[in-house]
């Protein structure tokens, strides 16, 4: 019994880790070869600080990185949206790899056209944080 219990344990924790031997760019590559959450459906550029930009996960997570070391091509500052036009609230922390995104609740945004404007204080900013980013 104790031999078998090893072998499944072997087998369900430890062989899934022996193929873990890629270097970084080779395990994002991968990554971002993997599908989308179906309800992803476009992304909001973040207007005031493009330095940042995120890859949204399946698991709630968006991950940080800075633009030079992920996409040298140049897209940055964005910030997903889901169907609905539902906001990910983007967390940023300096030094964070990544975050968890949740939901912004409707008084925190409104949108007009191809701009998102963030509640600032309870009251709306005069200038949009985030355009749409149209494919």
């Amino acid at each position: 019994m104790r031999t078998l219990i090893l072998s499944i344990w072997i087998s369900v924790i430890l062989l899934p880790f022996s193929g873990c031997t890629h270097d970084d760019k080779e395990l994002l590559a991968f990554y971002l070869s993997q599908p989308r959450d179906p309800k992803l459906i476009g992304k909001w550029q973040f207007l005031a600080d493009p330095s940042m930009f995120q890859i949204y996960n399946e698991d709630g997570y968006i991950y940080n990185y800075s633009d030079g070391d992920i996409n040298p091509e140049g897209s940055q500052g964005d910030c997903w949206f889901t169907e609905g036009d539902s906001v990910l609230r983007r967390y940023i922390y300096t030094g964070s790899r990544f975050t968890l995104s949740k939901e912004l609740p409707v008084q925190y945004y409104k949108i007009e056209g191809d701009y998102l404007y963030i509640n600032d204080n309870n009251f709306f900013r005069l200038t949009p944080t985030y355009k749409r980013v149209k494919k």
